[in-house]
């Protein structure tokens, strides 16, 4: 049987682990790293349905956010609300194919969609004291702590 080929990141060419550039003494203001590995699934179904609710935190651990822009998080699986009957599911513990089809069983009986996006992401983790400056940079939203706190997403 042939070998599978191994997931390609869209940063191959041009990620490289290191330091670049001037660091301050109090060590560098922002780190990015790309997270490899994740198994990352778009759900999709009846959040207003207890029955639904009920099959994925059976199966996840946590309940699928109902409040917009909101996270949960257990055991090393975290949903993040995407829009009133979509959640993005990211873990780092499951592997993909293993946490569709668990998943998908789970909500067999139930209407919704279960799609294993893993391969078609690149997330990039972003650390340290400039990091909320160099996003705020780039994107429209308001990053300060008092408006966004760490269970929030966007």
């Amino acid at each position: 049987m042939p070998e599978m080929p191994q997931r390609c990141s869209a940063l191959f060419d041009a990620y490289q682990t290191g330091t670049f550039g001037a660091v301050p003494e109090d060590g560098p203001g922002i780190q990015l790293a790309e997270r490899r590995g994740l198994a990352i699934i778009h759900l999709a179904g009846p959040g207003g349905d207890e029955n639904f609710r009920t099959a994925v935190k059976g199966c996840l651990g946590c309940e699928a956010p109902a409040i917009p822009n909101t996270t949960a998080t257990a055991d090393g699986r975290c949903l993040l609300w995407l829009a009133p009957t979509r959640w993005l599911l990211v873990s780092a513990r499951d592997a993909p194919g293993d946490l569709e089809r668990d998943l998908s069983a789970a909500l067999a009986s139930h209407s919704g969609a279960v799609t294993d996006v893993s391969s078609g992401r690149t997330v990039i983790r972003v650390t340290g004291r400039d990091a909320r400056q160099l996003l705020a940079k780039g994107c429209p939203l308001d990053f300060h702590g008092s408006r966004f706190k760490p269970e929030n997403c966007a």
